[in-house]
């Protein structure tokens, strides 16, 4: 078969499709799938645009970026309170389950609201710094080289503008399933 546009959107969704299987389950996969798929084609087709000789990707501001760092964070919390109550926070203040666990429960807390609210910068940057990288990298190359010689560098940042897109997903993938299996964590102890 040949690519087209519709076995890559077919292709594309079904590796989205199985990765979120594998670390969300069957039935959360239906749940969030638009929402991890939207941020992955939002990523991937702003990361490949920077590839065409100047035009820079909407990745590279952090507005984007921390628009959608937002949007999963929210959507983090909005399912571990829908999911596990007031659970999803106490969880932050005692992981340990433990009666002595509550003697760290206020540090533990501070600790885990920064983690959590760390969480929307360390995508947005993450992606933002990564792109900038990639970009200035391949101008330089673009702009010292033939038009031969470059094409290592262009296939070099056709993989990273994948993986950046990639790793978005999974990190917002973990966080959600994190949040929705706090308390069958919780339970098992």
């Amino acid at each position: 078969d040949k690519l087209t546009l519709r076995t890559f959107f077919e292709l594309f969704f079904e590796t989205v499709w199985s990765l979120m299987e594998g670390i969300m389950g069957a039935r959360n996969t239906r749940s969030f799938f638009p929402l991890i798929a939207t941020c992955g084609l939002v990523i991937f087709f702003c990361n490949w645009l920077a590839l065409v000789p100047g035009m820079l990707p909407a990745t590279e501001s952090l507005n984007l970026n921390l628009a959608m760092g937002m949007v999963i964070f929210i959507t983090t919390h909005v399912v571990g309170v829908k999911t596990n109550g007031i659970g999803h926070f106490t969880h932050m203040a005692n992981p340990i389950g433990t009666w002595w666990g509550w003697l760290f429960a206020p540090v533990m807390f501070v600790i885990e609201l920064i983690s959590h609210f760390a969480r929307p910068a360390s995508l947005a940057l993450r992606l933002m710094g990564n792109m900038i990288g990639d970009h200035k990298v391949l101008s330089i190359f673009l702009a010292l080289t033939f038009l031969i010689v470059p094409i290592p560098f262009m296939v070099l940042g056709m993989l990273v503008c994948t993986v950046q897109a990639a790793v978005f997903c999974l990190l917002s993938m973990v966080y959600i399933g994190l949040a929705l299996e706090e308390q069958h964590h919780d339970e098992a102890h």
